[in-house]
């Protein structure tokens, strides 16, 4: 007897106005390898490896032979661009050194 079918999306953000979005229909115990397969977004990204992709399901990171459920979402994730560590960190430099330039034309103009 054959399986059940699931439906589930892949997704994929490639800039702030443009999506990659595929709905699949797919067997009942298919795995995020297979929907990725399936909704050949890697022939969209020939310069991307399947091994290497980072995905997750519903934004919790998961890996290749994850199984899915019905109505799942699978999402390919960018890698970041800045580390988020050394963004808060440049931040905060920034208001400080503003502060303090304040802080110094204050103390200087009396």
């Amino acid at each position: 007897m054959d399986k059940p079918n699931i439906s589930v999306s892949v997704v994929y953000a490639e800039s702030d106005r443009q999506w990659f979005c595929r709905e699949l229909t797919l067997p009942e115990g298919a795995t995020v390898r297979d929907a990725l397969l399936r909704s050949e977004i890697l022939a969209a990204h020939p310069e991307w490896s399947l091994a290497q992709l980072m995905v997750g399901i519903f934004s919790h990171r998961r890996s290749l032979d994850t199984i899915l459920h019905d109505l799942n979402r699978v999402e390919v994730y960018r890698p970041l661009k800045i580390d988020p560590r050394v963004s808060r960190k440049d931040r905060v430099n920034s208001v400080r050194d503003k502060r303090k330039w304040r802080q110094f034309n204050k103390n200087n103009q009396k």
